[in-house]
């Protein structure tokens, strides 16, 4: 099966090279026509997996018509900026349409005066009270034939609409959002009309073209948001707004500046003008949404954590300053309350938790995690302050999830040899964070940390800095030569966005990855001395793992004090539903080993990627949806983990392995 997957181009995550030893191609098989479990698969695999029709694709050899699941963990994709998702469908009610409308010329008014024959010259003698004005000829018109009532257009529009409609020949376009006519002119100009979707997450921001009259999603990019500059969670860039006098003003002009930059690439790449964008939805943690409004943020980090606004916000193009057409609007949806925004709103609403039976876990993993648990009465939302470690931030050699980065690691559990996969096959320069969580929780089955995360110093990898700190030794770092051609090709590969012609694909590949039978004979030498060259090899520090737990235990109390909250307990969830950039890539049994998920069958956790830029695309292309965004906040109770009682007993035990 691994191999059938590599012919058509779908890279299977396999560390070993198919060789049985890892367990990381998991895939689920629903087909007869495939070989026995192996005895390699019983010892890969828990029984429930197998129970469940888990396979590993290195063991599993097909002999008819198969189909196969394959989890996102599974999948050795690129992970530089995840934009994708898993789409629910939806059915298209738009809030933008365009029409094509004749004007009866015998009754056309200009200034008042009724035009008579085609006749452009305005005379006293034609004048009648009974004529009708252009915008009332064109109601009227949209009203009979499209059964569209208008109440509004704009004024600038009404100056020049005369002029639209006689130098387009009576025959005109008319763009509607709603009830307010919002463009008239020419259809050539205006052949089709689109919408951007953006997901304005704090270290990622995803942007989706999508095609208004169709709901197609056009195109779409990521990339990363230029606040990180000025701290790298919420909390530190709301301080740095409360002590800089223009700090909000700043955040929000990087970010604009920013967008305006990728809404015009993604435009010229689609041969289409920013003009032909009547619609934005944004969707972001109340954090990203107040520092873009340009709102007060200073109540968002003091307790009870108060947002200035709880319902939608529409603003329009030319009073926010986004290069879209100028009659156009940017909307943002509602925030939940506290620090869970708007962005998890848009991914209950894709995820459709509210529409499955049973008790479901909703967990939307970043720098920020929201967990939502839905009941057969109820939702109820937390935000936890996973921070920043699962984008690598705060680890000795962590990194973003680009080339090179360390994204998987295996430990055998009899001889303790090491395993591990960098992506794009690139040599190592790092680890990410889904690296290093793999890391923890093979450490943890190896014994090389205990219970409380504590390295122990006899094992096999460990290794005694000069200082007496004690680290465990994953691989030996590429030379800084070779890491500044990996980081100036990935710059490269980022600046390519303009042209999006799969520029990786036409870059020589300049650095070879060191075999592992070397790494392994260099790891061997060296783990059991003090190293003098102690730059040399991509480590995991006891403040790496202690920075796991922290981020693993805000998520599992969270968790824990819904259910608690609910009167439920872990066997009763039926569903645990993964989303964000972060989640899409971890692995789930990797994270139930270290504690951070409930101990369930693999089975009951569903991977969906970016759902909150999914949500925001649905928002962007339907009235239903946003109007069923609004009634579902009247079922969502929220609850503020720093005021629940008893949050640091959940919190200090969680962070136990």
């Amino acid at each position: 099966m691994l191999d059938a997957a590599k012919k058509v181009g779908i890279n299977i995550k396999s560390i070993c090279g198919g060789k049985a030893k890892c367990g990381k191609c998991r895939v689920k098989v629903s087909s007869k026509f495939v070989n026995e479990v192996t005895l390699e698969e019983k010892d890969l695999l828990s029984k429930e997996d197998i129970k469940n029709s888990y396979r590993l694709a290195c063991c599993t050899k097909i002999f008819g018509d198969t189909e196969i699941y394959i989890p996102w963990s599974t999948l050795a994709t690129k992970q530089r900026l995840q934009i994708s998702g898993e789409e629910t469908k939806v059915e298209l009610s738009p809030i933008i349409k365009k029409f094509i409308i004749k004007i009866p010329k015998t009754s056309y008014t200009y200034n008042n005066v009724k035009i008579i024959k085609n006749s452009h010259e305005a005379s006293p003698k034609t004048f009648s009270d009974n004529a009708k004005t252009g915008f009332e000829i064109i109601k009227d018109e949209l009203l009979k034939n499209f059964n569209i009532t208008i109440e509004k257009i704009n004024s600038e529009l009404l100056k020049n609409l005369s002029k639209k409609i006689r130098s387009n020949k009576w025959k005109i376009a008319v763009i509607v959002r709603n009830s307010e006519i919002v463009y008239v002119g020419s259809g050539e100009e205006i052949k089709e009309i689109y919408g951007i979707a953006i997901d304005l997450g704090t270290t990622k921001i995803a942007i989706y073209l999508v095609d208004l009259e169709t709901g197609k999603t056009i195109d779409a990019i990521g990339i990363m948001n230029p606040q990180i500059a000025y701290g790298e969670d919420i909390i530190s860039r709301l301080q740095y707004c409360i002590e800089k006098q223009e700090g909000s003003k700043k955040l929000r002009e990087i970010v604009l500046e920013e967008l305006n930059k990728e809404i015009n690439i993604i435009c010229k790449k689609n041969e289409i003008s920013p003009a032909q964008i009547f619609e934005v939805v944004v969707v972001g943690n109340t954090a990203m949404q107040h520092l873009f409004l340009n709102l007060p943020i200073k109540q968002l980090a003091l307790l009870p954590f108060k947002s200035v606004i709880t319902d939608e916000v529409e603003i329009k193009a030319r009073d926010f300053e986004l290069d879209i057409n100028k009659f156009g609007h940017i909307y943002f949806p509602p925030p939940i309350a506290g620090f869970v925004g708007s962005d998890n709103l848009a991914m209950l609403l894709s995820s459709q938790i509210f529409k499955r039976k049973g008790n479901v876990l909703g967990i939307d993993m970043g720098t920020n995690t929201e967990v939502v648990l839905k009941t057969d009465n109820l939702i109820t939302c937390c935000s936890t302050a996973s921070g920043p470690a699962f984008e690598g931030a705060h680890i000795k050699h962590g990194m973003r999830a680009s080339a090179g980065a360390i994204d998987s690691v295996v430990i055998d559990k009899d001889s303790l040899n090491l395993m591990i996969s960098t992506i794009d096959n690139y040599p190592s320069i790092g680890i990410c964070g889904s690296g290093i969580l793999d890391c923890v929780a093979e450490m943890l089955k190896a014994k090389i940390i205990d219970s409380n995360g504590k390295i122990v110093e006899v094992r096999k990898g460990v290794r005694k800095l000069s200082d007496g700190k004690l680290e465990y030794v994953l691989t030996k770092k590429v030379a800084d030569k070779e890491s500044e051609k990996i980081e100036k090709k990935e710059v490269k590969i980022e600046s390519e966005k303009e042209s999006r012609d799969g520029g990786v694909k036409n870059m020589e590949k300049k650095v070879e990855k060191d075999s592992d039978k070397e790494t392994q004979k260099e790891l061997d030498k060296e783990t059991t001395k003090e190293i003098q060259e102690e730059e040399d090899y991509i480590t995991i520090t006891q403040n790496d793992i202690r920075e796991i737990q922290l981020a693993k235990g805000a998520i599992r109390a969270g968790i824990d004090i819904l259910l608690k909250n609910a009167n439920l307990g872990v066997k009763d969830i039926d569903k645990v539903i993964i989303a964000g950039a972060f989640g899409t890539y971890l692995d789930i049994k990797s994270s139930i080993e270290i504690g951070m998920f409930p101990k369930l069958s693999i089975n009951r956790f569903h991977q969906i990627g970016n759902a909150a830029g999914i949500g925001a695309k649905q928002i962007l292309i339907s009235k239903n949806v946003r109007e069923k965004a609004k009634e579902l906040l009247k079922n969502i109770k929220y609850i503020e983990l720093t005021t629940y009682p008893d949050f640091i007993k959940y919190f200090t035990n969680a962070m136990k392995f």
